[in-house]
């Protein structure tokens, strides 16, 4: 089986966050908390297939005290 190193964002566009995967992005989200759940949830159906997986968190407009994040699921 191929393995692979996969990587989900969590960013925010205009009016909505949304997870990008491979370039594109997948969903709107209202919360940072929903897109990063949502992102979780696949992420961890993806590693159980054998591959890789981080989730980077951008953090929201203005918000100088959340960091940005990178969660290795392993």
């Amino acid at each position: 089986m191929q393995h692979c190193d996969l990587v989900y964002c969590v960013e925010r566009l205009p009016g909505y966050w949304t997870v990008t995967f491979c370039g594109s992005a997948n969903g709107r989200f209202g919360t940072r908390r929903e897109a990063l759940h949502s992102a979780a949830s696949d992420a961890r159906r993806v590693e159980q297939l054998g591959h890789t997986v981080c989730i980077e968190v951008s953090r929201p407009r203005n918000r100088y005290r959340l960091s940005e994040r990178r969660f290795h699921l392993r």
